[in-house]
């Protein structure tokens, strides 16, 4: 996942967009976002975990949200803070074009 994430084009969300990842049961969230998560809805950085090798010194900061406090923070961050939302499908879960 960290090789695939770190293909992604960048952004952060002083840029105004937030990026989710849809894990079915939960959401995570990952690198700047992350940590705008850990500030903004946790109010501390503990919760942060490092995925990867190196663990804090250059691991990728994560943060997990349940669906109920992943909805609050949506609505918070849409009609709040007008941010943008990407919310990415577990892989094979996305949209299935058919003929």
């Amino acid at each position: 996942f960290v090789a695939f994430f770190s293909k992604l084009p960048k952004k952060s969300p002083e840029t105004g967009t937030i990026r989710l990842f849809d894990r079915t049961d939960y959401y995570s969230v990952h690198g700047q976002d992350a940590h705008y998560v850990a500030t903004h809805v946790f109010c501390i950085n503990s919760v942060l975990e490092y995925l990867g090798a190196g663990g804090k010194a250059c691991g990728l900061p994560s943060v997990t949200l349940s669906h109920t406090l992943a909805h609050s923070f949506l609505r918070d961050a849409i009609i709040s803070k007008q941010l943008r939302v990407e919310i990415w499908p577990m892989p094979g879960q996305g949209r299935k074009a058919s003929k």
